[in-house]
């Protein structure tokens, strides 16, 4: 017996219906089941999948839009992660909050003013000689009176007098993080603004490692702070005085012979005592001190002067050494005076940039007037023209007289550390 299926076509007498006409209505419709089961199972994307295909045209406008709001979510996402993770110090608001509220005494731009000096001692190193030249082209509180750093330096010591207007600070320690972050500048800058005040200021290079002041202002390392440290007798000839000219006479210390010991000197009994002396006959004592970050010579001196200032350089100093830094100050209860924000670029940072360019179009004006005013002096002031056809007569001449004797100075007193005087 054939025992195969029959053919499913509707001719069986056993089907009951129709399959011929049910599968061709199959056929017809299969868009709307196709639908049906797209929306049941994937939902618009199988019934996209299903849907009769139509031309489309390129969104122009759309598609602009869409990649400028991508780009600047994409923007703000990179700089926002950039801030997060850049931790160096921008802005005197961030020096304040990571040195732990204490007061930002100053803001000092960077310095542009350059001027070569030739000094001696043409057998330093190249980095010492590179060292000594930034310093001393930074010296502009003597070099550049009327710049806007200039300025700020004076601001600095207005703060310092009236940091405490009973007992102003009289010995100072300036210290820094790491080196090459500005304390030896705004160590001197300070000494030259008090002595353009008429006090009697001493700078004392206390890096008895890698002093290098005497080779700023050209004058002797030793003999100087360690030999007085170390018992010898020098205490005549240790402190020299360099003249300034118009900005006055400020004394100074360089570091002497470096020791091999030099914490412990700097931490000896007979360095407090020698603090105590030099405080009786000077109106301000100033510490150059290393980095803190480097040696603990800053910490020990700063627990036998009247206030420490740290120095920090903008974008380049990290807020994480700051912190350090004060904790170890609090930790041998050193008094903090201050913090110094040094090395800010006006012309990069919008929040300095306004002031310093109507600073410096005033401070070039007053130059140019003081230049002028000069220049009437020398050649006569009145320049009237007189009678007569040669071309000389246009110009009154000036006659110099001859200059009076100079009286006699007195001598000045001795001192148990009287000075060696120096012309710089």
């Amino acid at each position: 017996m054939d025992q195969s299926p029959p053919p499913i076509d509707g001719s069986h007498p056993d089907d009951g219906i129709n399959l011929k006409e049910f599968w061709n209505l199959l056929v017809r419709n299969w868009l709307l089941i196709a639908a049906v089961i797209g929306i049941v199972v994937g939902g618009a994307v199988a019934f996209t999948f299903w849907a009769i295909p139509v031309p489309v045209s390129p969104r122009g406008l759309l598609n602009l839009l869409l990649g400028l709001g991508l780009g600047l979510i994409a923007g703000v996402g990179v700089a926002f992660i950039r801030e997060r993770l850049d931790d160096r110090v921008h802005t005197g608001e961030d020096l304040r909050k990571a040195s732990g509220g204490v007061a930002v005494m100053s803001v000092v731009p960077r310095i542009r003013f350059e001027r070569g000096h030739k000094r001696g001692h043409s057998g330093r190193s190249a980095s010492r000689r590179r060292r000594t030249q930034r310093i001393g082209d930074h010296l502009v509180a003597g070099l550049d009176p009327g710049s806007w750093a200039s300025e700020a330096y004076r601001g600095l010591r207005t703060n310092i007098m009236f940091a405490n207007p009973d007992r102003p600070p009289t010995t100072l320690v300036f210290t820094s993080a790491l080196p090459r972050d500005g304390k030896s500048t705004s160590a001197t800058n300070l000494a030259i603004t008090l002595t353009q005040l008429g006090r009697r200021a001493l700078l004392v290079d206390a890096d008895l490692r890698h002093g290098c002041l005497h080779d700023v202002f050209d004058v002797p390392r030793d003999p100087g702070l360690s030999e007085i440290l170390a018992g010898e007798n020098y205490s005549n000839e240790a402190i020299r005085t360099i003249d300034l000219e118009e900005s006055g006479t400020l004394f100074f210390m360089p570091t002497g012979t470096l020791p091999p010991n030099p914490t412990e000197l700097l931490g000896s009994a007979r360095m407090k005592g020698l603090l105590k002396s030099l405080k009786a006959q000077f109106d301000a004592v100033i510490l150059d001190c290393p980095a803190l970050m480097e040696v603990t010579d800053a910490a020990i001196l700063g627990t036998y002067a009247d206030g420490t200032l740290l120095v920090a350089r903008a974008n380049v100093t990290e807020k994480g050494a700051i912190t350090h830094c004060m904790e170890q100050l609090r930790q041998v209860r050193a008094p903090v005076l201050g913090v110094i924000l040094n090395d800010v670029d006006p012309k990069r940072d919008s929040r300095y940039g306004e002031p310093y360019g109507l600073y410096e179009a005033y401070s070039k004006k007053r130059r140019g007037n003081v230049a002028r005013r000069a220049s009437d002096e020398r050649w006569g002031a009145s320049r009237q023209p007189q009678p007569g056809r040669h071309p000389s007569h246009l110009v009154t001449p000036v006659t110099s007289s001859p200059p009076a004797a100079s009286s006699p100075q007195p001598p000045q007193p001795q001192s148990p550390l009287h000075p060696a005087v120096r012309t710089w």
